[in-house]
């Protein structure tokens, strides 16, 4: 939501802002076995931050 929502005051929603096909987006890897990414009690909060 937050990416559509960003894209869309872009004017860019016909080419980002959601995970779908013809869309750009950019990928992430993650490696968990660093000591200071392991997950304590949810992995996508590691990941994500709320507001």
């Amino acid at each position: 939501m937050a990416t559509l929502g960003s894209a869309e005051a872009l004017n860019l929603a016909d080419k980002i802002g959601a995970i779908r096909v013809g869309l750009q987006a950019d990928v992430i890897q993650v490696q968990l076995t660093e000591p200071h990414l392991i997950p304590l009690y949810n992995v996508i909060s590691h990941l994500v931050r709320e507001k």
